[in-house]
């Protein structure tokens, strides 16, 4: 929602593809009165997420009591399997948007059903129509719109730069972690 308040239009777009070694949907954008707001969903298999919180010892009892060292921490975002630094490149009507601001969550099958971000993010997989049977990161962007007022769409389009494999540190998936919430109804 925007700060007044009014939830942006949804325009469901279901977009597939694969790249840097996942699986991505877009399954929608919302269209609000200062800008466009994109919702990433990337797919990571159980096991790969399994294997991960193993090898590192991460369960929700320990989650937050865990102090890792920088190089650990920066191990960590190159091989978690819900995490992924990315920077996609809207343009509307021909005009690139900047990014504004982002939040995300992500889903974890047999671990994430019962806790409040679980419970939140089984309410996106349901809306979406997400498999929960895969884990999945869930990732909202804003971009402000180019123009003074929200433009009239005629035509969409989306860049995603070539992957580095480099982390920046800029968007962090551990566990359960989330920088804000992902309601249905977006706005900016």
């Amino acid at each position: 929602r925007s700060a007044s308040g009014r939830a942006g239009r949804e325009l469901s777009i279901r977009k597939e593809f694969d790249w840097a070694g996942h699986h991505w949907i877009i399954p929608s954008v919302y269209l609000c009165a200062k800008g466009l707001v994109v919702d990433f969903c990337m797919q990571a298999a159980p096991s790969a997420i399994r294997a991960f919180l193993e090898k590192w010892d991460l369960t929700p009892e320990n989650e937050g009591g865990r102090d890792f060292t920088q190089e650990q921490s920066m191990q960590i975002d190159l091989e978690n399997p819900l995490h992924l630094d990315f920077h996609a490149v809207p343009r509307v009507n021909g005009r690139e948007l900047s990014p504004h601001s982002g939040c995300g969550i992500s889903w974890i099958p047999g671990l994430s059903a019962g806790s409040s971000d679980g419970d939140e993010a089984e309410q996106v997989l349901t809306h979406y129509e997400l498999n929960p049977e895969s884990g999945w990161m869930i990732w909202r962007c804003a971009y402000p719109w180019a123009t003074k007022r929200r433009p009239e769409l005629r035509r969409l389009s989306l860049t995603l730069p070539p992957f580095s494999g480099a982390p920046s540190g800029r968007y962090r998936f551990l566990f359960l972690w989330r920088c804000a919430a992902l309601p249905h109804r977006a706005g900016i």
